[in-house]
């Protein structure tokens, strides 16, 4: 078929499938809906990010960018792999496919060809905490890619052969990034056996292969409502503009009771405190060993006190920890993060990670930690070292509340954690104000009185995975 006959004809078939689309949200919208309220999240920034709440729950942050022609839009669900039960691990991530697959009254793929014909493209991921579907598109094209994603969001059709070809889909991509890479093999199978109840966000192939179309449809109906989900909208817009557009596209999408998370504690997730949970493998490619000081409560305050730490430990003058650990060939590689494990709880904890390239020196790792960090606790910060860590605080930050890329990263990871999105402006007041004595307590509540415990992975040449708790000793 000649190349100019086969584009008219696909041009001919979207057409028509836009025109059905379009008639489907005719009969769907009802009339707009009052606002709640709105705010502005950054006061202090010239950003003008604003917030807005609906009356059916539905969030909205409007980031104005009238330098950029594309738009970016992600919507955030409250519906992670925090929601499922042990029997369905896995299908938060599941949905992250379906999304995509079909919607009701509209063709197979349908939202994929529209997104492809405006110019734009789409992505999703799936979090402990939440799952994320974002879009990047021209701005002309905000109209269709408001009602598309409307009709995609709300109703997914979860309906044969198209269930079973994502369910194919998730066990491929659990086969490829788990079972037939070592390391986050053996990674999941120790995290299985050190912690309680522990859920594989990628699932396992038995309880993938066990999705019932009835089990999806109560998540869906369960989870995937107005007031568990925020979109965020950045581009050549005014915040009122768009604020309209959503209520517009949104407003049949009707307020549903929250099913509220499991009030949580830490001791939910670990079997034992204080021990060393030591696991073996042929198959892993390198030896490595964590220190882990579990957390029941994270809180923005915490937040920056980490930073901080982590500016310390990271610094690579003299003497430091930093400095001495590489010198003393402890570890060629070692990670200070946090972790949070139950977002809506703030349960979560802190991780000290280290590469090895000897034998049998985890104890002279711990001793070099537990020496730097009771120095860091009694020695007093000095203005120069405060002033140098609001510097690059403030250098690593800059354009994160102007510049709408950044800023949609900054509100999307905090999302679900902070209730307040004025983090950036609180977090550098705390670092300008920091008082000392509440640092150095923090230190003591958090690392030196607090019951660590202890991972190590080991590599061997011919013992198949086996792991064992043990004391720790010192």
């Amino acid at each position: 078929m000649p190349i100019k006959k086969c584009l008219i004809i696909n041009l001919v078939s979207f057409i028509l499938e836009m025109i059905s689309f379009n008639s489907v949200f005719a009969k769907q919208f009802d009339p707009l809906y009052k606002m709640d309220k709105e705010n502005l999240i950054f006061p202090e920034s010239a950003s003008k990010a604003t917030l807005y709440s609906y009356s059916n729950g539905l969030k909205l942050i409007v980031i104005p960018e009238f330098k950029s022609s594309f738009t970016t839009m992600h919507f955030m669900i409250d519906a992670g792999s925090n929601r499922e039960t042990k029997n369905l691990a896995g299908l938060s991530h599941f949905f992250e496919h379906m999304v995509f697959r079909k919607s009701k009254n509209t063709p197979e793929g349908n939202f994929d060809k529209i997104i492809k014909a405006v110019g734009g493209k789409s992505n999703a991921f799936t979090y402990n905490g939440f799952v994320t579907y974002f879009f990047d598109f021209p701005a002309s094209a905000l109209d269709i890619m408001l009602k598309s994603s409307s009709h995609m969001i709300q109703n997914v059709e979860l309906k044969e052969p198209y269930f079973s070809i994502e369910k194919g889909a998730i066990l491929s991509e659990r086969r490829q990034k788990i079972d037939n890479n070592p390391d986050n093999k053996f990674e999941e199978k120790l995290n299985e056996f050190s912690e309680k109840d522990f859920i594989s966000l990628f699932g396992t192939e038995e309880t993938i292969n066990n999705f019932k179309i009835s089990d999806a449809e109560n998540f869906f109906d369960n989870y995937y409502t107005p007031s568990n989900t925020l979109i965020i909208i950045g581009g050549p817009f005014k915040p009122e503009f768009i604020a309209e557009k959503i209520s517009r596209n949104f407003s049949s999408w009707k307020k549903k009771d929250d099913i509220p998370h499991a009030i949580v504690s830490f001791d939910s997730f670990i079997k034992e405190k204080s021990k060393l949970i030591k696991c073996v493998d042929s198959s892993i490619t390198s030896d490595y060993f964590e220190m882990i000081y579990p957390s029941n409560q994270i809180s923005l305050k915490d937040y920056t006190y980490f930073e901080i730490l982590s500016h310390i430990l990271y610094n690579d003058s003299k003497d430091s920890f930093f400095d001495e650990l590489y010198n003393s060939y402890y570890s060629n590689y070692f990670s200070f993060s946090k972790n949070i494990h139950y977002q809506k709880n703030n349960i979560g904890s802190y991780y000290l990670k280290f590469y090895m390239d000897k034998n049998k020196i985890e104890n002279d790792i711990v001793n070099l930690f537990d020496k730097y960090i009771k120095n860091i606790s009694k020695e007093k910060i000095t203005e120069r070292e405060k002033r140098k860590l609001i510097d690059s605080y403030i250098k690593s930050n800059a354009l994160s509340s102007e510049k709408i890329s950044n800023l949609v990263e900054y509100v999307k990871l905090n999302q679900f954690f902070y209730n307040d999105f004025s983090i950036y402006f609180e977090k550098l007041k705390l670092i300008e104000n920091l008082n000392y004595n509440d640092f150095s307590k923090w230190i003591d509540e958090t690392f030196i009185n607090n019951k660590r415990y202890y991972k190590l992975a080991k590599k061997s040449e011919n013992e198949s995975f086996n792991c064992k708790i043990l004391d720790w000793k010192n």
